[in-house]
């Protein structure tokens, strides 16, 4: 064998051969000291343990409350009932509490008589804004009682409110508990007498029993719909829990008194979003999937309007002459529909960040008032086309959240995801005051509110009405005790 060939073999082994009692020597020296080093393996493995593997007793279960949905909740409901202790501890004007004494309406008696030369709006105007500074909660009620014996009486929650147009009964819709049914009730407000120390809110509510309502599809929108010759009539729009069933809209007759009248409208396999009533004309607009439907009423002759492919979440009418549409789609538009043109286009378009939910026109017919999902209030000025102010402060993420004013233009307010019920000045923009829920709530308890100067049909009965869940939480001044 050559010499070179007889080297490296040597080589390689003397090389295999160093290595291996290299690692046998670190496994003797490892075995020398495992017994210490193992001890100190498992006690580093039980601190990593307690460290980050904490196990709660309701660990691996869906009441688990150690989620960001449970402790935003928690932070939440801590700082609503510290909101709810301030306005408690919240003064109230001399003048406003030495009103509150009286056992008459004193608004009412002042609108009933001569005021000498003074102005009457600007008294209501200025009783509104006193009053609304220091709201505070005055009693509870349940809408239809404590005694729930059929089964569409057990109501779980409100899910919107509209007041009527004598401020003088609610239409509102609620679901049903353990049920996809929902049920829309007309409850009426009336007037009680005033005790000593009563607030500037003294009514009762009474649901009628003959206006009830189940709906077995899901109602996406309802509205007062008056009609001169059927008396005070309803409309809602339906759309089908699942299947393939027809959406629809309902006219409905709730006066006891009337004759029964329902005209049944098929809008096909289109979603609805909002439906909205023009009483000038005798027709209604609804917001559909892709476009804006408007059915006249007498005639039965449906237009179509371009939404530019997108959903009409929300449509109103103007309020005077009603030969404008709006409507708000899911893109962030507000778009304007001339309805005694031909064309089915829009003839202004606004832009706004997002989708828009709520849209309506102010009395003086060139100012329009919106609300977008996140919770932006703008007010539009359509001979400008821009935004003229805000309204800061709304949280809202991905509901949608009705906007209102009220009957003097005055006063902006809004509900916000949250529970707390905002108040802005119209003109101004600023945040007058704002209102914590009673009890704690959820995406899918929102409460509804309605504000008002005349509950009951009777100036001076000044207070906010909030529907939440089976009740009705009055809201006036009081006189401190």
């Amino acid at each position: 064998m050559p010499k070179n060939k007889r080297w490296k073999r040597e080589d390689r082994n003397s090389r295999y051969n160093n290595r291996y009692l290299h690692s046998d020597g670190n496994r003797q020296r490892d075995s020398a000291q495992s017994p210490s080093s193992s001890v100190e393996k498992t006690n580093e493995d039980e601190l990593e343990k307690k460290r980050y593997f904490k196990i709660a007793p309701n660990h691996a279960t869906s009441t688990c409350s150690y989620t960001n949905d449970a402790i935003a909740q928690k932070d939440a409901e801590i700082k609503r009932q510290e909101d709810v202790k301030k306005v408690f501890e919240k003064d109230i004007l001399d003048v406003v509490k030495k009103c509150l004494y009286q056992k008459k309406n004193l608004t009412s008696l002042v609108m009933n008589r001569s005021t000498n030369g003074h102005n009457k709006h600007f008294i209501k105007v200025s009783v509104l804004k006193n009053c609304l500074t220091s709201l505070k909660p005055s009693s509870s009620q349940n809408v239809l009682g404590r005694n729930q014996a059929e089964l569409y009486d057990t109501l779980e929650h409100m899910l919107g409110m509209h007041i009527g147009p004598d401020h003088d009964d609610i239409l509102g819709l609620w679901s049903i508990t353990e049920t996809w049914v929902q049920r829309i009730q007309r409850v009426s407000i009336m007037e009680t007498p005033r005790s000593s120390k009563q607030c500037s809110l003294s009514v009762v509510a009474k649901a009628e029993p003959q206006t009830m309502t189940p709906l077995f599809n899901k109602a996406t929108d309802f509205c007062w719909a008056p009609m001169k010759d059927k008396g005070k009539c309803i409309l809602y729009t339906t759309m089908c829990h699942m299947g393939r069933q027809n959406s629809s809209a309902v006219l409905k007759n709730i006066d006891p008194g009337d004759a029964p009248y329902r005209q049944h409208y098929d809008i096909g396999m289109k979603a609805t979003w909002s439906c909205a009533w023009n009483g000038i004309r005798d027709q209604f607009g609804v917001g559909s999937e892709k476009c804006a439907l408007v059915l006249n009423v007498g005639l039965r002759i449906l237009r179509e309007y371009n939404t530019n492919r997108s959903d009409a979440l929300c449509v109103n009418f103007s309020k005077h002459n009603g030969i404008r549409l709006y409507a708000g789609t899911r893109k962030g538009q507000i778009l304007t529909f001339d309805m005694r043109s031909k064309s089915s286009y829009p003839v202004c378009c606004l832009d706004q960040n997002w989708c828009v939910c709520s849209v309506q026109e102010l009395d003086n017919e060139y100012h329009v008032l919106s609300a977008d999902f996140h919770g932006q209030i703008c007010l539009w000025d359509l001979r400008k086309r821009k935004v003229v102010n805000e309204y800061p402060g709304n949280v809202n993420l991905y509901s949608k959240l009705p906007v209102h004013v009220d009957e003097y233009q005055k006063i902006v307010y809004t509900v916000g995801e949250d529970g707390y019920t905002r108040f802005w000045s119209l003109a101004e923009g600023r945040q007058l005051y704002t209102i914590p829920p009673p009890c704690a709530v959820t995406r899918e308890t929102i409460p509804c509110v309605q504000l008002s100067t005349r509950w009951g049909n009777k100036d001076g009965n000044i207070g906010l009405i909030m529907g939440l869940k089976d009740k009705f939480y009055y809201y006036g001044t009081m006189p401190l005790t």
